[in-house]
């Protein structure tokens, strides 16, 4: 879901502020999962579970990190095995159809005729998330967090619909007090936040979505 299109401007983006405003924040870690499953759903049905791994995998490493908070060596090896996943699944994802393209090319420059390339559907978002995820290891390792967040705050850190897919990457800490502290002002911050989104649309659609007719034919040739 493009946040420019009309399904997100006039339908999904009024109800979530509607539900939000009307009860959505008394529970909002458990409001932002379930709309950031709607928001992801709309663009990536089958790879859902593959972002629920993540979140639980890396949640459960942190938890390990934690654990061995005292233990340098141990802390370094759970950080070092959570960061290494992380990569690895990046990775795989992102580049093992590059990967198996340039090694059919390399056997039929050989004389093979064997193709190994790989379809892998490159899912949506990885990049952020994953990276999120692994700042989120580094700021439990570094002690920055004071206490382990609890796994719903976290999931919702990761499913925050506004950064899921387009970034940019968010380090925890410096948004955990939106997951525990009770909302204020929320008129003015609206009526702040609005004009921004709204100008910020504009030059998208104006200016960005406009020059990207020209520069997709440039970078084409």
């Amino acid at each position: 879901m493009v946040f420019s299109s009309p399904v997100f401007l006039f339908c999904f983006l009024p109800m979530c502020l509607i539900s939000y405003w009307a009860f959505g924040w008394r529970s909002r870690s458990s409001f932002l999962i379930v709309v950031g499953c709607i928001f992801y759903v709309a663009s990536a049905t089958e790879l859902l579970l593959l972002l629920f791994f993540t979140i639980v995998s890396n949640y459960a490493i942190a938890k390990l990190i934690k654990r061995y908070a005292n233990e340098t060596i141990k802390a370094k090896l759970a950080l070092s095995l959570g960061v290494l996943l992380n990569i690895l699944s990046l990775s795989y994802w992102k580049y093992s159809g590059f990967a198996s393209k340039l090694l059919s090319d390399l056997v039929r420059m050989l004389g093979g005729h064997d193709d190994y390339i790989v379809t892998v559907v490159l899912p949506i978002g990885i990049s952020f998330y994953t990276f999120q995820c692994i700042s989120f290891l580094v700021d439990v390792y570094r002690k920055d967090l004071v206490e382990l967040p609890r796994f719903r705050n976290f999931a919702a850190f990761i499913f925050l619909f506004p950064h899921l897919i387009a970034g940019p990457i968010v380090r925890f800490k410096e948004i955990e007090h939106e997951f525990v502290e009770r909302p204020a002002k929320r008129l003015e911050a609206f009526s702040l936040g609005a004009p921004r989104f709204f100008w910020g649309l504009a030059k998208k659609i104006l200016i960005a979505d406009q020059i990207s007719v020209i520069t997709d034919r440039v970078f084409s040739l």
